[in-house]
């Protein structure tokens, strides 16, 4: 049975929060076998960034639907065109009898308009004076402060706005979280400014994180709490309600309050509490951040928190605690024989598990720090290991050491991010008496191998010797015709500006039309530089992406389960309507096992983990670059996003956030939630192998992640 109606509704979910006005019968309408994904011809226009109304025919076409969900769906492609010229149709949606199609055409207008306070305030103030409806109004009120503001007086003039509905308890929930939403971000945008929140505005937010009454436990007021708790953080409004906040139910509260006080400035005494309770903590997550903040600020007094944590049953804490002790209590001996210890786990590869590998790579470079002369004399076991990711150990702890022969010896490794680090790490000990070792690189054009080389080669002192094997490589890197080549073929142009050579500029003269607009417009760049004379990008626009039947789309699978290779699983919901081809890309690379195999290379307790590369780096993913499908979805803990490293630039790479990760919002595209299995997310490190993905034909999504309130 195809699931058209219960997708329909998660979109308009995703755009509210809850199912406002409308029924899912009056989003599928009568036919209950609806459609899992819009009309192929408005993606296809949104895929393009259609640039003119007749492009963009089907995307205003919809705007007209009877069909909410459509329209809903319409309003949010030309939100992500992200051109002037669709504002007044998307504003002509303001009024729309659907809550949802009016909260969509404010996020809309903010994209449309580069949210211009200047353009958009008049609108949102005169939208929130008639607009009944919770849910929109949350959205007005996040939208208004999250723009963009240039001066302090403009923040000083909406904060009074966003702080009333926190001033008692008369307001609904979901008008509450908008205007914590809407604080949170005024106030963090402002950080480096000299606006200060008013005295009222940080009460208001205090009798948020604790109030009067008894708080509740659900998914929406433990939001509320966060949003207020981080605002004041960053308006730098620490005090004892930090301390109380450490009795929360709710994790991720009390991690913010440790992290509250790990801001300089802090009183002694009060962070010294707060982390001492955080240490003690249940939550591993609010143990990480409480080690954090002791090793930055306390551990110089005494590392016997760091000391303690090592046998700390969660991985993450006990490798933090091992990097901690790198330049922690230096005149403690307990804490060199400790990582002595733990760097001994390597030598005995047949019967350590992998978990004493991984913490005594860990301890090698904190080794180094601590102890030159033991560290070298284990450097040996750590070059030669199996495993790469214990090589990269020892080129970092080779750069400590200034031991320039072995990170010349690791530049020439199989693995091409180990070679990485060994040239990164060539360049702050050689400097360009290493050139030629730079220059050998590039014959082997690895992408992130190519930008460690580029940037070790900046002001070397001979370019008439670099130029040629700078353009022979990104003749080489362009012959690929893959999309995620634009960064190492950037950095090669970069470097090529800097060396100036005009006798090399019919070579670059073919970039001008190159099949990447960014690479064009750096080639046109490179010479305007080198030549004097005004040169221009021949290719403007990205080629357009293949996007499949609507038969296929209709039949997207509604989730995916990742196995990992341990037996250990979790499971996504996927959210169709707003990110069809998002999650269509994935779902074909899952069924060809692309993933099979693969790590989640990067993990940021705390923050996220990240994976779906054949190299394990930012830097090897799946081509074509993939379109940024950013909606309303929010990244807090639990939702899953594609990485991305500009614009545009999705590579089929995804990430899980850990926490609750706000700032992200709008910017990276979040296509789905975990439903189950997050601890096993938690537990995830960099060692983890994906054995498989399997599709999921049903599965039903949680709803913690719509920002819905009580």
């Amino acid at each position: 049975m195809r699931r058209g109606a219960r997708v329909i509704a998660l979109g308009l979910l995703a755009a509210t929060g809850t199912l406002v006005n409308v029924s899912v019968e009056d989003v599928a309408g009568a036919d209950p076998q609806g459609p899992t994904a819009p009309p192929r011809a408005l993606l296809v226009a949104e895929d393009r960034r259609a640039n003119t109304r007749e492009e963009a025919a089907p995307i205003l076409a919809a705007l007209h639907d009877g069909s909410p969900a459509l329209v809903r769906r319409a309003v949010l492609a030309l939100g992500r065109l992200e051109d002037p010229q669709f504002v007044t149709d998307i504003k002509s949606v303001l009024a729309h009898a659907s809550a949802a199609v009016r909260a969509e055409a404010v996020h809309a207008l903010a994209h449309s308009t580069g949210g211009d306070p200047g353009l958009l305030l008049p609108v949102l103030r005169e939208r929130l004076a008639h607009e009944r409806d919770t849910e929109v109004r949350r959205v007005i009120l996040e939208t208004i402060g999250r723009l963009p503001y240039q001066t302090p007086a403009e923040r000083t003039s909406v904060e009074p706005l966003l702080a009333r509905p926190l001033a008692g308890d008369t307001a609904p929930p979901g008008e509450r979280l908008g205007a914590a939403e809407g604080l949170e971000n005024l106030i963090r945008g402002a950080r480096g400014t000299i606006f200060v929140p008013d005295r009222t505005t940080l009460d208001a937010l205090r009798r948020v994180v604790r109030p009067s009454g008894r708080p509740t436990h659900s998914a929406g007021s433990a939001r509320l709490r966060r949003l207020a708790l981080a605002a004041l953080n960053a308006a730098g409004a620490i005090d004892q309600l930090h301390r109380h906040a450490l009795a929360d139910a709710d994790e991720q509260v009390r991690r913010l309050a440790i992290a509250g006080v790990g801001r300089d400035g802090v009183a002694a005494d009060l962070r010294a509490a707060v982390v001492d309770q955080g240490l003690a903590d249940a939550s591993a997550m609010v143990r990480y951040e409480a080690l954090r903040v002791h090793g930055r600020h306390l551990a110089s007094e005494s590392c016997a928190a760091e000391l303690g944590a090592l046998s700390d049953p969660n991985i993450h804490v006990a490798t933090l605690a091992i990097d901690l002790l790198g330049g922690a209590c230096p005149a403690r001996p307990e804490a060199t024989q400790a990582l002595v210890r733990l760097v001994r786990g390597i030598e005995d590869r047949g019967r350590v598990p992998e978990s004493r590998i991984a913490r005594a790579a860990h301890a090698l470079v904190s080794l180094a720090g601590r102890d030159a002369s033991r560290a070298r004399s284990a450097l040996g076991a750590f070059v030669t290991h199996t495993a790469w990711r214990i090589r990269i150990a020892a080129a970092t702890a080779a750069v400590i050491l200034m031991d320039g022969a072995t990170l010349e010896r690791l530049a020439s490794d199989p693995h091409d991010n180990v070679r990485e680090a060994a040239i990164d790490g060539v360049a702050k000990v050689r400097g360009h008496d290493a050139d030629g070792l730079f220059l050998a690189a590039l014959e082997r054009p690895a992408y992130q191998v190519v930008m460690a080389a580029a940037r070790a080669l900046a002001r070397a002192p001979q370019p008439e010797r670099a130029v040629p094997v700078l353009l022979k490589t990104l003749a080489a890197l362009t012959a690929q015709a893959r999309d995620t080549s634009r960064d190492p073929r950037a950095a090669l142009l970069t470097r090529l500006e800097e060396m100036g050579a005009t006798a090399g500029a019919d070579a670059l003269r073919p970039y001008l039309a190159d099949r990447d607009p960014h690479i064009a417009a750096l080639a046109a760049r490179v010479l305007t530089t080198w030549t004097g004379e005004k040169h221009e990008a021949a290719t403007t626009r990205v080629t357009p992406f293949q996007v499949p039947p609507q038969e296929e789309l209709d039949h997207l699978p509604a989730g995916m389960r990742v196995l990992m290779a341990g037996g250990r699983s979790f499971d996504v919901a996927f959210d169709t309507w707003d990110s069809t081809l998002t999650v269509w890309r994935i779902a074909r690379l899952a069924r060809q096992g692309y993933y099979d195999g693969l790590t989640f290379h990067r993990v940021v307790p705390n923050f996220v983990i990240q994976g779906g590369s054949p190299g394990a780096n930012e830097y090897v993913g799946d081509g074509p670059f993939m379109r940024d499908e950013c909606g309303p979805r929010s990244n807090l803990r639990g939702s899953i996003g594609v990485s991305t490293r500009g614009r545009d630039t999705g590579d089929a790479q995804v990430y899980v956030n850990l926490v609750d990760n706000e700032r992200l919002d709008h910017h990276y595209p979040v296509f789905g939630e975990v439903v189950r299995g997050m601890a096993v997310v938690d537990a995830m490190t960099d060692e983890d192998v994906i054995a498989k993905i399997e599709l999921l034909p049903s599965i039903r999504m949680s709803g913690a992640h719509r920002g819905e309130g009580d």
